[in-house]
């Protein structure tokens, strides 16, 4: 595996100011600085040393108590307000969640190799682990950073991956005065899709000495996480539905548990966190597949709709292209096999795996909308296949 020099965690972040979270209110009120931990993206206000992870001086001229501007990389740079995503052909979006627009930010320069996750932090960097490009093989390549307004400029992290080959992150919030954030791992052990028993998982962290280290265990192989300003630690996990599970972050002690049901996970799968809610993306297929399917395969159409067993598959036969996908492979029992024949005869090119894209499901995990903990389609076809996403500890809290 490639493991090139340590990064610079303060390079090119422009620290001006953003949306206030909780931690920039306690340190407005005078909270102290503390020293930098691996993970981290800021080192001590005062008197702080740097560690890995965290901004240094020396050959590049950088001050070693903030990061590139002189400016405490504890406040939020321009664009941390916004959650971010990953295509899978290497292409940095942003979406945000207030619009649910997207945009384009361009082509990651890191090389031919396939992203599997992603976080951003708070200097204004998105951090993702990208895979080696061998067929039928999950093999990470390793670490690398680009910063949010520039993708092209790729920079990879030295770090040891210990238990951790392949793994989904995001980074947490640390309580003043500490270092501002570190860096949280779930292990995924690359066998097919994610799966759930007891002690499958483990979680993870970013150590001073650059070294991922397991902080305990989950009952999850597999998953995407996303932590807060208020140091919260949660992941989007398991199957028969997805749920998105909430942890201490220091005991990993598993805090509460929101089932999703009717959503499943999907070849490509991911979450992130915007003021107070989850948006999670799950594959949705062509655009063009359903309405080919509803002109040319209408009755095997409506017989699946109205079978309630049928709509796991129908939606696995939209994700897959009506082939290849977990659920939708082989003999299907009832009305989804009648309606597989006729999708891959009559619409093989309007359902093509290859244009399958994303949908973004909004959670309103604290209930502000009124209507319980709902599960919305925001946005039924993004312009992109979305296999990774992230938000930084800067997103509101509460929707602005």
């Amino acid at each position: 595996m490639v493991r090139a020099a340590a990064l610079t965690a303060g390079l090119a972040a422009l620290l001006m100011g953003c949306t206030k979270t909780p931690r920039d209110e306690v340190l407005a009120e005078g909270g102290e600085g503390g020293t930098a931990v691996a993970g981290s993206t800021s080192v001590a206000e005062t008197g702080g040393s740097t560690t890995a992870g965290s901004s240094s001086g020396g050959e590049d001229g950088l001050d070693s108590s903030s990061g590139s501007t002189g400016v405490d990389a504890c406040e939020c740079a321009p664009g941390t307000d916004l959650v971010y995503v990953v295509s899978d052909d290497g292409e940095l979006w942003s979406f945000d969640p207030a619009t649910s627009a997207f945009e384009l930010v361009g082509p990651l320069g890191c090389g031919g190799f396939a992203p599997f996750s992603m976080a951003v932090d708070r200097t204004g960097r998105a951090w993702f682990l990208l895979l080696d490009d061998i067929p039928f093989a999950v093999v990470a390549k390793g670490l690398f950073t680009v910063p949010l307004d520039d993708p092209s400029d790729c920079q990879a992290v030295a770090y040891t991956e210990g238990l951790f080959g392949v793994f989904g992150m995001s980074f947490v919030d640390r309580p003043p005065p500490a270092a501002c954030e570190d860096l949280y791992v779930h292990s995924y052990s690359g066998d097919g899709p994610f799966a759930e028993g007891p002690g499958l998982g483990m979680m993870g962290q970013l150590d001073e000495d650059g070294a991922l280290q397991v902080v305990g265990s989950t009952n999850f192989d597999g998953a995407e996480l996303a932590g807060t300003s208020e140091g919260r630690l949660f992941s989007v996990a398991g199957t028969d539905p997805i749920k998105i599970v909430e942890y201490d972050r220091d005991t990993i002690e598993e805090l509460s548990q929101l089932a999703l049901p009717g959503i499943e996970k999907t070849s490509a799968s991911a979450m992130a966190y915007w003021g107070g809610d989850f948006y999670v993306f799950v594959e949705a297929g062509s655009p063009a597949c359903p309405a080919c399917l509803e002109k040319r395969c209408p009755d095997e159409l409506a017989a699946c709709e109205a079978d309630p067993d049928c709509g796991p598959v129908l939606d696995c036969l939209l994700a897959s292209g009506g082939q290849g996908a977990p659920g939708c492979e082989g003999d299907i029992v009832g009305p989804g096999g009648p309606l597989r024949d006729c999708m891959v005869t009559q619409c093989v090119d309007e359902c093509s795996a290859n244009d399958v894209v994303s949908r973004v499901i909004h959670v309103d995990h604290d209930d502000s909308d009124g209507g319980g903990q709902a599960a919305t389609v925001v946005e039924p076809f993004a312009p992109m296949r979305i296999v990774g996403a992230g938000s930084s500890t800067c997103v509101p809290v509460f929707v602005p």
